[in-house]
């Protein structure tokens, strides 16, 4: 019989394998207090949370810093995401019957969510850097119980009624405690320090002395307005007035002559003066002679004293150096040392505007720049202003510096080097350092970033202090050219929705209140408009303004390029700013014409070249609005010989160039 295969050595020397022994740990554990219940945490460090964690997210992947709206749209999706999953837990625990979520209910959540399905996709997550403040932050101890009420019932024990009185009901509520009803005299005590006494005597007389002298100073304010307006009413001869009134008045003049005649001797009795004369019968009478109002007879020395001292004009010492400054240096006509702008300033302004007398201060133009589209040439045309006005006068410029109120926040100092580099190329006979010139322009002008309406007005109203301190600038030796804002349209629709919301609150308010509300505050654009007439006053310098055209434009047809662009838009930003204005102009691209609709593919490549050219030379206009302009300063403008309308411009990459302008930019 044969014997059996033994079984292979494999399988009788196989040993059953160990299982691997896996250990869980929590890596982060939240430190709180001991048996106490943390208190709910505040929503303002639950949002800081969030966001360092988001920062240290970037941070362990590489990232060297994040900008704030970048931040903010990390922090929405990350809110998402969370809700989301706090839905599944919801989900979970609600299709259990459970009111409170359990780890069965996290893991239901995971496996839901995209990017955590298996545990593999967690476990590289487990060993990023995380900090210690953001993985487990300090919860604060939760507020430590209020103090026991103070028992006063020892101190108001006095006061308590022991026992009810007989007359009283048994079913009467008890009497409260006598402190609360029952009045406690208080003696005030006398002052008996002599001393004392004479200062709060002689105190009290100075008080009673200073309310007469106001009463006395009101009481005579009102007796010359009362006399202006009865001069103005009963002026001119032949006038009958009341006789009662001119009697007394007579006789007030009367008197007051008859002592000023008694103090330079001129008499020595009151019957020695004669007022029975031809002039006294007429007053008397009620009759005015019409005596010139340069001869004084018999008149009240008082009422001689209040009228000239009415046509006594007050002056500030500001304005009195103003007109020593127009006289020793008179205003120049050249204000942006570009010509054709200076042409239109000076043909649209007034004369009256521009001249000064002992009466009239000179008014300094405002102008607005405004588009009806965006990449209109505004700022760069600005660029090219200020260039002018820094760079020194040997080189086209008027050496001086330059307030620019960047509320769009894209003024672009870059490009302005630039155009600063354009002028002095254009300009320059000699070797000049071209960078030495271009740091010391750029060092004369001042930008300002403003945030909000309330942080413009503040820049605004901040400009004098700033100007005139030596130690934050180097213009102090310089006047201002202009200043610049740009643009007044930057925050239309977020005091728009400020005014709304103002008027909502207003009209659920009390009527009183919302009527002492809307009254006392303007609105911004008032007060903007005050503070840029304000601060053109105080620096004696023009002004200029870009805004953009809110308001529908028309759509230009395929046909018709001339309906492109429309020469008189009414203004779109609120009065008094809108109205505010000296000169409006308007700048816009000039259109290319676009393909005719039946063109070929060959003739559109042959003229791509001619169109590729067009575009690059960047051609602009800027022109008069004729919104609300006099028809006779249009017509001298349009007739031959008037210089136009406006002027063109070109922008290229050096940058800008205003056709014919000799200024050579």
């Amino acid at each position: 019989m044969p014997e059996k295969r033994p079984l292979p050595s494999s399988g009788r020397e196989q040993q059953p394998r160990k299982r691997r022994r896996t250990t869980h740990t929590l890596r982060h554990v939240q430190r709180r207090p001991e048996n106490v219940e943390p208190a709910p945490p505040d929503p303002a460090f639950a949002q800081g949370q969030l966001l360092r964690s988001i920062s240290a997210a970037l941070n362990a992947v590489g990232f060297d810093g994040v900008k704030p709206t970048a931040l903010e749209m990390f922090r929405s999706h990350t809110e998402e995401y969370m809700l989301r999953f706090a839905a599944y837990i919801r989900t979970s625990m609600q299709a259990q019957r459970r009111t409170r979520p359990v780890a069965q209910d996290f893991s239901m959540a995971l496996s839901l969510m995209p990017n955590t399905a298996t545990a593999s996709l967690l476990k590289p997550h487990l060993g990023l850097p995380i900090p210690e403040s953001i993985s487990y932050p300090s919860i604060t101890d939760p507020a430590p119980p209020e103090a026991p009420i103070p028992d006063f019932s020892a101190l108001l024990q006095p006061l308590t009624t022991a026992s009810r009185p007989r007359y009283i009901p048994t079913h009467f509520p008890a009497l409260p405690p006598k402190h609360s009803w029952v009045h406690t005299p208080v003696y005030a005590e006398r002052e008996k320090d002599a001393r004392k006494m004479r200062e709060k005597a002689t105190q009290e007389g100075m008080l009673a002395e200073q309310a007469l002298r106001k009463l006395a100073t009101a009481a005579k304010a009102g007796a010359l307005n009362a006399e202006k307006r009865r001069g103005n009413a009963l002026s001119g001869p032949g006038k009958v007035r009341n006789g009662t009134a001119v009697s007394k008045r007579v006789e007030d003049r009367r008197d007051t002559f008859v002592d000023v005649m008694k103090e330079v001797g001129g008499v020595e009795e009151e019957g020695e003066l004669d007022m029975e004369g031809a002039n006294g019968d007429a007053l008397e009478d009620g009759i005015d002679t019409g005596m010139p109002d340069g001869v004084v007879v018999n008149y009240n020395m008082e009422d001689l004293g209040k009228r000239l001292l009415v046509e006594v004009e007050e002056v500030g010492l500001d304005e009195i150096f103003h007109l020593l400054r127009l006289q020793a240096r008179p205003s120049s006509k050249s204000w942006f040392n570009v010509q054709q702008l200076d042409r239109l300033v000076l043909e649209t302004t007034p004369e009256s505007h521009l001249s000064s007398s002992k009466t009239n201060k000179p008014t300094q133009p405002i102008i607005e720049l405004t588009s009806p589209n965006p990449g209109s040439g505004k700022t760069h045309f600005l660029y090219l202003l200020t260039a002018l006005a820094v760079l020194p006068s040997d080189l086209g410029g008027k050496d001086a510096c330059v307030v620019i109120i960047d509320t769009d926040a894209t003024f672009s100092v870059p490009r302005l080097a630039q155009q600063v580099q354009l002028i002095i190329e254009n300009n320059s006979t000699t070797g000049h350092d071209v960078g030495d010139i271009v740091l010391s322009a750029l060092k004369r002008i001042h930008i300002f970033h403003p945030q909000s309406f309330a942080s413009t007005l503040s820049s605004l109203d901040s400009l004098p202090a700033y100007l005139f301190d030596k130690t934050r600038h180097y213009s102090l030796d310089r006047p201002v050219s202009f200043i610049a804002l740009d643009s007044a349209s930057a925050f239309y629709w977020q005091a728009k929705a400020e005014a709304e919301n103002a008027s909502f609150l207003a009209s659920t308010a009390p009527d009183a209140a919302a009527n002492t509300t809307r009254d006392q505050q303007p609105s911004v654009y008032a007060q903007l408009a005050s503070a840029v007439k304000a601060t053109s006053a105080a620096f004696c310098c023009p002004v200029v303004i870009t805004s953009r055209h809110l308001s529908p434009t028309p759509t230009p047809t395929p046909h018709d390029q001339s309906a492109y662009f429309s020469h008189s838009l009414r203004p779109s930003l609120p009065a008094p700013l809108s109205t505010l204005s000296t000169l409006r102009l308007i700048s816009h691209r000039l259109p290319i014409r676009k393909f005719p609709a039946g063109i070929s593919v060959e003739e559109a490549r042959r003229g791509a070249v001619d169109r590729q050219e067009a575009v690059e030379a960047g051609k602009y206009a800027c022109v008069i609005n004729e919104w609300d302009v006099d028809e006779r300063i249009l017509r001298r403008l349009q007739k031959e010989g008037g210089g136009g309308m406006g002027f063109g411009f070109r922008i290229m990459a050096e940058g800008l160039r205003v056709d014919g302008n000799e200024a050579g930019a």
